[in-house]
């Protein structure tokens, strides 16, 4: 199922569902190795919670399919493990880093944005080292899954990770991205339950599932940028 839409203006209203195109896809990591395909990469946050125990960890399906790929970091243990593998990856910080590369075809961050301190630094960041043509992924578990919002009715509280100090839905990150110079084109939504009843609810409304990403496409003509205005709360 997908969801065709028109352009974003940065100021006006933003509806969910008129973002970009937007599909349901069985995980967050597909769709990424798909469009790393020949790309010369940059995979910010490249250590998961399996860089020291997987010998298929995420960094190294998209390098699968890349034809460059550069991870940075700051966990310096699945870094050093990294680099045992002879894998390309260096300890940095997402919102300081600085490499002499400047010319990625996809930047990943995948579910790291919601870890950072600086999440605006970071996109900055990442726009400087893209081409022209380039293109950034990012996800992030989104506040309104179906799990989170049972959570809440039932027991009136929620669990969170203590790692995690934001929460985006696609409006705010829509707007995020254009304040880095960066325009939406895909948003894709995981929905990872093996539950009739939950696939039902979560293709009927995208915001329950657990996880969004979204692909932007780096400006390559910067105009002057506008205040936000105000938000369409309706989602999709």
């Amino acid at each position: 199922m997908a969801i065709q839409s028109g352009p974003v203006i940065l100021g006006q209203t933003v509806w969910p569902d008129r973002i970009a195109p937007q599909r349901i896809v069985a995980d967050r990591i597909t769709p990424i190795v798909e469009m790393a395909k020949e790309k010369r990469v940059l995979n910010i946050g490249c250590c998961g919670s399996d860089a020291l125990v997987s010998t298929l960890t995420v960094h190294r399906r998209i390098a699968s399919a890349a034809s460059y790929i550069v991870g940075i970091d700051i966990y310096e243990a699945g870094i050093e493990k990294m680099k045992s593998d002879r894998e390309n990856a260096f300890v940095a910080n997402a919102e300081t880093f600085d490499l002499d590369d400047k010319n990625f075809e996809i930047v990943v961050l995948g579910d790291v944005i919601e870890h950072v301190s600086n999440p605006g630094l970071v996109l900055d960041n990442a726009n400087r080292r893209l081409n022209d043509d380039g293109i950034i992924v990012v996800s992030t578990p989104t506040p309104f899954s179906l799990s989170l919002t049972l959570r809440i009715i039932r027991s009136g509280s929620y669990d969170c990770n203590n790692e995690h100090v934001s929460w985006f839905d696609p409006v705010m990150l829509t707007y995020l991205l254009a304040r880095s110079e960066f325009e939406p084109k895909e948003v894709f939504w995981t929905d990872e339950s093996n539950r009739a009843a939950v696939n039902f609810l979560q293709r009927r409304r995208f915001s329950f599932c657990g996880t969004f990403g979204i692909v932007a496409k780096k400006l390559k003509e910067v105009g002057p940028r506008k205040t936000v205005q105000r938000i369409q709360t309706k989602l999709p």
